[in-house]
């Protein structure tokens, strides 16, 4: 059984001397693994859109991604303790990135090093939300994530991909694909060394992660320029579950439920494109938990 709840606490941080307001949102995932009958906590960090407008180049959003790292040990226990969460502690020896569309650019930007801030955590895993690194190839934003070489990311950490089908196709005529062919989840995964993990919903969009209800002028227009499955609803529950048995394959070393879920992929709320990955063999042998219920609360 999976329950989640969600802490809300504010707090300000100062980067190249402007304040910039943002919004932790702290999910605490308490997922049950029937098979070993224990109870694991994980939880995840997540911070607000920093820019209102971005431009062709990353270079400052990785900066800041890695001083909002650097900031994390110290600064989030004040943070948690002025919001009379003191029984909430981050486990910053299980920390992991996650990045949507252009914030996985920014995740994988850090680990590669391409920040000129030496990170005080050590990044445990990777996971990229429908990644994408430009227009096209040739067109990449700057810094260029993506060499265009089998396994050229030299990474021992556990990654997780996970692409949109329908990302690589127009809405329309106005508009480019959000998620490009060549720059995209798949150029993204090729790129991996192991363990790495790849899904694919296929009839699921780049803005189906999304809330479905987000205000504002970018929230209507998220529903307008790119290709779109027919309900968000299923995509978040099964982003949800598979962060779940992916987390805690890394840091727990429990694989039985990534194992099954690469086994059966049918099972997912979500119709999936056949999971690839680079690892060893799994060598667990265990009866598998019911993976229904895996995705069950996950939205």
């Amino acid at each position: 059984m999976i329950i989640t709840s969600v802490v809300y606490g504010a707090f300000k941080l100062k980067l190249r001397g402007n304040q910039i307001q943002m919004v932790i949102h702290t999910k605490i995932i308490f997922s049950r693994n029937l098979c070993l009958a224990r109870l694991h906590i994980f939880t995840f960090c997540c911070l607000d859109q920093m820019y209102k407008v971005a431009g062709p180049n990353a270079t400052q959003e990785i900066e800041d991604a890695a001083a909002i790292i650097n900031w994390l040990p110290e600064g989030l226990i004040q943070v948690l303790d002025s919001e009379a969460l003191v029984e909430v502690r981050p486990m910053l020896d299980k920390f992991a990135l996650i990045g949507h569309s252009r914030g996985a650019k920014v995740a994988f930007g850090l680990v590669l090093g391409l920040s000129k801030i030496s990170l005080d955590l050590k990044i445990g895993a990777i996971v990229g939300l429908d990644p994408v690194d430009g227009k096209d190839i040739g067109q990449q934003t700057i810094p260029p994530i993506l060499m265009f070489s089998d396994h050229s990311f030299d990474l021992t950490v556990p990654i997780l991909i996970i692409g949109s089908g329908l990302g690589a196709l127009k809405r329309n005529i106005f508009f480019p694909p959000c998620a490009p062919e060549g720059v995209n989840h798949q150029a993204f995964f090729l790129e991996c060394s192991e363990p790495a993990f790849y899904f694919v919903a296929l009839e699921h969009g780049h803005m189906d992660f999304l809330d479905d209800n987000i205000d504002g002028f970018r929230g209507k227009l998220s529903y307008c320029i790119c290709r779109n499955g027919s309900s968000r609803s299923p995509m978040r529950k099964f982003s949800g579950g598979i962060l779940v048995a992916f987390f805690g394959a890394t840091f727990l070393s429990e694989t039985i439920t990534l194992e099954n879920l690469l086994k059966n992929p049918g099972l997912a709320p979500v119709k999936l494109d056949s999971p690839k990955w680079y690892t060893p063999t799994f060598s667990t042998t265990s009866e598998c938990p019911d993976l229904k219920l895996v995705f069950s609360h996950g939205d």
